[in-house]
This record gives structure tokens, sequence and C-alpha cells, in this order.
């Protein structure tokens, strides 16, 4: 389990403890996807602009030269 998951299930565990009733339920379980699904959102799953591509567009001279 990575370190995210295991603080995760130690806080689900403690938040349980604490209030008596189960984190979770059928009703907020998300299954895995089933292997080999292609997700909805296929923009998703693009590499994101960087900031400095969008700030050097955003200066540039909308005539051509300066």
């Amino acid at each position: 389990m990575t370190p995210g998951g295991t603080i995760a299930g130690l806080a689900r565990e403690e938040l349980e403890a604490k209030s008596g009733k189960p984190g979770v339920s059928q009703s907020n379980y998300w299954l895995p996807p089933a292997a080999g699904a292609v997700p909805e959102n296929d923009a998703a799953s693009e590499m994101p602009t960087k900031r400095k591509a969008i700030a050097r567009a955003k200066m540039k001279p909308k005539g051509g030269k300066a």
C-alpha cells in the first residue's frame, strides 16, 4: 500500500471508531474500472498545458512584431 493509502486507511478507521458507523458502504463505494476500459472523458488523459507556455502565448503581440 502507498503511504497515501496507509494514511487514508488509518483516517477511515479512526473516523469509524469515533462515529461507530462504517466509512465504506454500498452507496459510496466505486468499483475499479474493468481491464481495458476507456475513460469517458478523453481530454482528461491529455497532458496539461504548462503555465510557462500559456504565459508566453499571452505576451506575444497580436501584430506579429513588437
